[in-house]
Parts: structure tokens; sequence; C-alpha cells
């Protein structure tokens, strides 16, 4: 059903998981603790936002805009992909016959 995956692949993607987590625990330090909106697991209402931009002030919403772009848009799926291609492609389904 499914190829096996190189066991490589594994550890880079928890390597990736990992380094993911640090990279958010750091900038959750860095805006002061508060946490961010889209940790919420049952998601946010626009006064929990407006609440949280007031409580990180002018330059915690710079820096949460930067990471936000860099970490979730730029980053992650960069990691992601790389892990994914340094498998060798091995991870994916096929049909059986």
């Amino acid at each position: 059903m499914y190829d096996r995956p190189k066991s490589g692949s594994w550890t880079r993607w928890f390597i990736a998981l990992v380094v993911g987590v640090a990279l958010f625990l750091l900038r959750r330090k860095y805006l002061g603790g508060v946490a961010t909106p889209d940790s919420f697991w049952q998601g946010y209402t626009p006064g929990q936002v407006a609440e949280f931009l007031r409580q990180i002030g002018p330059a915690g919403r710079s820096l949460y805009a930067w990471t936000q772009l860099t970490l979730d848009v730029g980053a992650l799926p960069r990691v992601c992909w790389h892990a994914t291609r340094s498998s060798g492609g091995q991870a994916r389904m096929t049909l059986a016959d």
C-alpha cells in the first residue's frame, strides 16, 4: 500500500519539529510570554486578537508580523519540503496491483 520511507527521513522530520517548536517558543519569550492567537486550540475572537496586539505593543507587533511570515509562511513549508525531498521521494502512496 505505502512505500516504506528511508529511516533517515524520520530523523530529519524529528529535527525539523524540534527546531520549529524551539523557534516558536523563542518568539513567545520575546513577546513577553503572551500566547499568540494562532496557538489557541479552539480559535479566537476579534476581541482576543485586539487584546493580544495591545499586550505586545508596537515593537511586539513588528516582531510578530515578521516571525509570522518567516516561520509560518517561509521556514516551515521549506523545512517540510526539504525533509520530504531528503527521503528520496520514498514516502508516497502507490496503487496496489
